[in-house]
């Protein structure tokens, strides 16, 4: 009668051929990543940062949509500020390395940011205040150094005519108003976040009169 063989597995370990290979693969890979790791911190940074301003700009959106009142810090009770008209951001480039930009609250209902207020919200003496406040102020250089807001341009992806731009938004459509510093007014606009470095890495904001916000 005709068997079929058996056949039994070998049992044999690992080589110190394979072992060095297996360590030789490793090594290159991880020199890869050190060689890589400061563009990808860099690039992790910028990303961090633009997506806290598009989350700032849904801040204030969010704010506008619900027309929520913030408090004074008036003693020993805060009272809700009872004039605000509206809630923005505000960005401005005139100084570079420009680094800042405002969550502010629209007090004088001109759908954008007064600069001559530098009065916090929440330390206004008075529920009834005749200028804007600021809800926040943001310092992307906190991020990393080399950080900086470095171009505002419209849609055509040309820079807006003033040197500064308010986005505001008013209860309770929110009706967004774009606006630069010589009241001159945009259908949308994008907010370019450049890192100063050999790689000129940059991310942008948009955001349009409709609400749309995106980052790219």
């Amino acid at each position: 009668m005709f068997q079929v063989p058996s056949f039994k597995p070998q049992e044999r370990g690992i080589t110190l051929v394979e072992i060095i290979l297996v360590v030789f693969i490793m090594s290159i890979f991880f020199m890869i990543v050190i060689a890589d790791f400061p563009k990808i911190s860099r690039q992790t940074a910028l990303s961090r940062v633009a997506y806290k301003f598009a989350q700032d700009l849904r801040k204030a959106e969010d704010l506008g949509l619900s027309g929520v009142l913030i408090t004074n810090g008036q003693t020993p009770k805060p009272a809700p500020i009872t004039t605000i008209k509206g809630y923005g951001i505000y960005v401005d480039i005139s100084h570079q390395p420009a680094t800042n930009y405002i969550v502010y609250a629209d007090i004088d209902n001109s759908k954008t940011y007064n600069p001559g207020s530098v009065e916090e919200c929440g330390k206004l003496a008075s529920s009834s205040p005749q200028f804007d406040c600021i809800i926040e102020a943001v310092d992307i250089s906190q991020e990393n150094k080399s950080l900086s807001i470095k171009s505002i341009v419209d849609a055509e992806n040309e820079d807006i005519l003033g040197s500064s731009i308010s986005i505001n938004f008013t209860p309770p459509g929110p009706l967004v108003t774009i606006k630069d510093d010589i009241h001159i007014l945009y259908s949308n606009t994008k907010i370019g976040i450049v890192f100063q470095n050999t790689d000129k890495a940059t991310r942008t904001v948009w955001i349009n009169t409709a609400g749309l916000i995106d980052v790219q």
